[in-house]
């Protein structure tokens, strides 16, 4: 081999570990950078998941206060034609 190959491997030997470092720490930025997107959507997704709970809570209160009404309706309508066929029989 070359001196001046002799020279390169010698520096490529040296700057090896300072390579690997450098690059790990590069990885572990990406890492914690990934991780701190990923903890924001999932705080995203739960509020919304909350809000749609609260929503669907809201809903299901909604169809059971209509029910009731259209309950009441029936029944008052129901008294109202039993009132009308007693006048009727009566005429």
């Amino acid at each position: 081999m070359s001196k001046e190959h002799c020279r390169k491997m010698k520096d490529m030997d040296k700057s090896t570990p300072r390579d690997m470092e450098y690059g790990a720490k590069r990885l572990e930025g990406k890492v914690m950078r990934l991780q701190g997107e990923l903890n924001a959507q999932k705080a995203d997704f739960d509020q919304q998941t909350q809000e749609l709970d609260a929503t669907r809570q809201d809903m299901i209160k909604l169809k059971g206060l209509h029910a009731n009404k259209e309950r009441q309706s029936r029944t008052a309508h129901n008294v109202e034609l039993e009132e009308l066929d007693g006048e009727n029989t009566l005429l």
